[in-house]
């Protein structure tokens, strides 16, 4: 639009007649125009007089990000949040974190850019210390930075991935033998966990091919194997009193996980040279370790069990927490005996078993019936810490050799490892 401009009805109804008011300018009078009005013949005698006035939506900061979520971990938190409910008349162009130790954020404290994400992963905190996170958005207004929501965490080496690792039998045939690590969780991270192999009543590089290494967990991941070359001889190898040739794999402990109830695996090498069953073998199977998760609970023996020799549910008692809770179910598969209970078993609830032969009792491939069972300490393979065991109950018939020692642990050092491991329950009788 210009001055003199003449402007006909049919430019008016075609959208002609357009005015743009000057870049960053609001408000009433912005502009004001005169004209007249001709019906191409005769114009009026007098002028007329428009103004413009200008309108725009005010631009304010946006609201508090909604639903803000802080989930510990080790030594980091997870913050996850929501948009806020208004973004303020303007697009939100950022969102801001910030953190400090305690139970506020000094206002002094630098803000940190995520950009547009909504979720945000703070590492390298102290494990134990509470910590308090402040999250904002920012638009493009001036200012344009909104209130903050808050929430607070605190880290925990509790948080660690636990590590564990299953026995194993194999035959001596098998060319190698594979030995399945697990994590109770995944993690973000990846994480390397050291092994080494410890001679029992198998010998490294006779019967199997020792070492060590370092299994890794790529970030997610909750299964890993060490692979053991076995040696396939020709000589038959009489098991020592019952028991087949073994060896142990240890887990080595580590900064970013803990060794979970079960950090070593026993494998057992089963002699392949020859027909039958050892002759003389009148040693009953051994409960090597009783252990729960919700509700399931097994029962380890140190040799194959009998699969068709099924106790009945009325042979066990289990007590938890001082009541006896119901055993549905028993199964018998490989070397385990797995009872299935009533009603899951919490972590912090302590668990004794008692067991009595029955008309079908547990026992070996020879037909030796394993011991009765009283006041067996169960442990806790339920998620969440578990309670101490309660002291061990009466020890089972005379032995005449020992059991293998319990809880050993291996500790890697500089060109060194350093063993430690707990006296063994039951002697052999000397």
């Amino acid at each position: 639009m210009t001055a003199g401009q003449l402007v006909s009805r049919a430019d008016i109804d075609a959208g002609q007649l357009e005015y743009t008011p000057p870049a960053d300018e609001s408000g009433d009078d912005v502009a004001s125009f005169t004209f007249k009005v001709s019906d191409g013949t005769v114009e009026s005698e007098s002028a007329h007089t428009m103004t413009v006035n200008v309108d725009v939506d005010p631009v304010m900061p946006p609201g508090r990000p909604k639903n803000l979520a802080a989930i510990p971990g080790h030594r980091e938190v997870v913050l996850s949040w929501d948009a806020p409910s208004s973004p303020g008349g303007s697009a939100i162009v950022r969102y801001e974190v910030r953190y400090a130790e305690g139970s506020s954020v000094p206002s002094i404290t630098a803000w940190q850019s995520v950009e547009l994400r909504r979720s945000h992963t703070v590492t390298g905190l102290t494990n134990e210390q509470l910590y308090t996170f402040e999250v904002r958005a920012v638009n493009s207004s001036s200012p344009g930075e909104g209130p903050a929501s808050d929430a607070r965490a605190t880290p925990s080496a509790s948080y660690r991935p636990a590590v564990s690792i299953g026995d194993r039998n194999v035959p001596e045939d098998i060319g190698t033998a594979v030995v399945t690590v697990t994590l109770d969780r995944p993690s973000r991270v990846a994480l390397s966990v050291p092994w080494v192999t410890v001679d029992h009543t198998a010998v490294s590089p006779d019967d199997y091919t020792g070492g060590e290494g370092t299994l890794t967990f790529a970030p997610g991941d909750t299964e890993a194997t060490i692979s053991i070359p076995i040696v396939d001889d020709a000589v038959r190898e009489d098991p020592v009193d019952g028991y087949p040739e073994t060896f142990l794999v240890l887990l080595l402990a580590g900064e970013d996980y803990r060794l979970h109830n079960k950090p070593n695996a026993q494998v057992s090498i089963l002699d392949n040279d020859g027909d039958g069953p050892v002759t003389g073998d009148t040693r009953p199977p051994l409960l090597t370790q009783a252990a729960v998760n919700g509700t399931t609970l097994v029962l380890t023996y140190d040799e194959a069990l009998d699969g068709a020799s099924v106790p009945a549910a009325g042979d066990f008692v289990v007590t938890v927490a001082g009541s006896t809770i119901t055993v549905n179910g028993v199964s018998v598969a490989g070397a385990a005996v797995t009872l299935t209970l009533a009603t899951a078993v919490e972590a912090n609830q302590a668990v004794v078993l008692d067991y009595t032969p029955g008309a079908n009792p547990t026992q070996d491939a020879a037909g030796n019936d394993a011991a009765a069972v009283s006041g067996q300490p169960v442990t806790h393979n339920t998620a969440g810490p578990g309670p101490p065991p309660p002291p061990p109950g009466p020890r089972g018939p005379l032995q005449t050799v020992p059991d293998a020692p319990t809880n050993l642990l291996a500790d890697g050092g500089n060109e060194q490892v350093t063993l430690s491991w707990d006296v063994t329950e039951r002697d052999g009788g000397s």
